[in-house]
C-alpha cells in the first residue's frame, strides 16, 4: 500500500513565493521613507498574511476525519508555541506571557484557535461562513485603521 502524500506544487510555489515576499518586505521595512519601498510594503502586507491563512485553512481540511480532529495537531501546536514563547523569552530578557505572543508566533496562535473551532466551523453551511468572513474581514481592517 503506498502510503507516500502526494505534493500539491500550485501551494508549495505559492507558499514559496509567500515567504519570499514576507522577507521582502522585512528587508524594506526600514525604507519606509522612501516613496517607492512605503508602497511596496503596504501593498505586499495588503494580501500576504491574508494569503497565509487562507492556504492554512485549505490544509486544515486535511486535519479532520470524521468531524473531529485527527492525530494529536493541537498539542503540537501548542508544544511548539510553549517551546518557542520560552525561547524567545530567555533570548530577550522579557516577562514570559503565555497568551502574549512575542513577534511571529501570534500566527502559532492563530493556528491553534483555528484547529480547536475546526470541528464546529465544518458544521457551519459554506455560503454562511463566507458572508461571515468577508463581513469579519471588512470590519477588522476598520479596527485596525
Amino acid at each position: 500500500m503506498d502510503t507516500q502524500k502526494q505534493r500539491d506544487y500550485y501551494f508549495d510555489n505559492l507558499k514559496f513565493l509567500l515567504i519570499l515576499l514576507v522577507v521582502t518586505a522585512r528587508m524594506i521595512s526600514p525604507l519606509q521613507n522612501i516613496a517607492y519601498a512605503d508602497t511596496a510594503h503596504d501593498y505586499i502586507y495588503i494580501f500576504h498574511m491574508p494569503l497565509f491563512i487562507f492556504v492554512s485553512g485549505y490544509f486544515a481540511k486535511y486535519s479532520l476525519k470524521e468531524g473531529k480532529l485527527k492525530d494529536n495537531k493541537i498539542i503540537n501546536l501548542i508544544v511548539l508555541y510553549i517551546i518557542l514563547q520560552v525561547m524567545w523569552t530567555l533570548l530577550l530578557g522579557v516577562r514570559f506571557k503565555m497568551f502574549s505572543a512575542q513577534f511571529g508566533l501570534w500566527y502559532i496562535q492563530l493556528l491553534i484557535i483555528y484547529n480547536i473551532l475546526l470541528p464546529v466551523l465544518d458544521r457551519v453551511k459554506p455560503s454562511f461562513m463566507m458572508i461571515l468572513s468577508v463581513v469579519s474581514g471588512i470590519l477588522i481592517g476598520f479596527d485596525a485603521a
